[in-house]
């Protein structure tokens, strides 16, 4: 009778998974327990187990609705080990998009002491979920963007620029070609 009711609750588990999967918003808790229909509390121990297990998040949504999501298991492993202070900055660069955070923004944004916030960045960086670009529309200043985006046009200049720098090179080497082609076509 134990392992039926296991198999019972593994096949309960495995068909959460598959409905969260199909559904890129999530799904309500009222619209899951419909679905599996199985008993609320067994429904809510096997919930509790995949989200223990990373299988799956919980939010609520503006009606304070539970709302379940599937979780990439890449995604579960890049961010096994991490806090809450680990995720809530990830967020803040996360927000920021491709023009991401200078370490001063998320510092205040964050309200976190700067030794703990290096801490923070620095692990997130070694995990290559983040990483650090120089800004050419902040002289000096590095910001901080998800390692999977590409810096915006205002974090790293146009043509002109490469990894933050001015490229004289580049503008004399154009230059030089804007000559000869003057003085081939005079």
């Amino acid at each position: 009778m134990e392992t039926s009711n296991m198999q019972d609750d593994n096949q309960t588990a495995l068909k959460i998974i598959e409905i969260c999967k199909e559904a890129d918003d999530g799904v309500p808790h009222d619209v899951l327990s419909r679905e599996i229909q199985v008993a609320e509390q067994k429904v809510i121990e096997i919930l509790n187990q995949l989200i223990r297990g990373g299988h799956i998040t919980v939010k609520q949504n503006a009606d304070n609705v539970p709302v379940y999501h599937f979780q990439d298991p890449d995604r579960v492993r890049r961010f096994a080990g991490l806090d809450r202070d680990h995720m809530a900055i990830y967020e803040l660069i996360k927000q920021a998009d491709a023009n991401g955070l200078s370490k001063n923004d998320i510092k205040s944004k964050s309200g976190m002491n700067p030794t703990a916030l290096n801490n923070i960045l620095n692990a997130l960086k070694k995990r290559n979920l983040i990483k650090s670009e120089k800004a050419v529309n902040q002289k000096n200043r590095n910001v901080w963007i998800l390692f999977e985006l590409e810096p915006s046009m205002a974090v790293r200049g146009n043509i002109f620029y490469h990894k933050g720098e001015f490229n004289q090179d580049f503008v004399d080497a154009l230059y030089e070609k804007i000559l000869n082609y003057i003085d081939s076509h005079s």
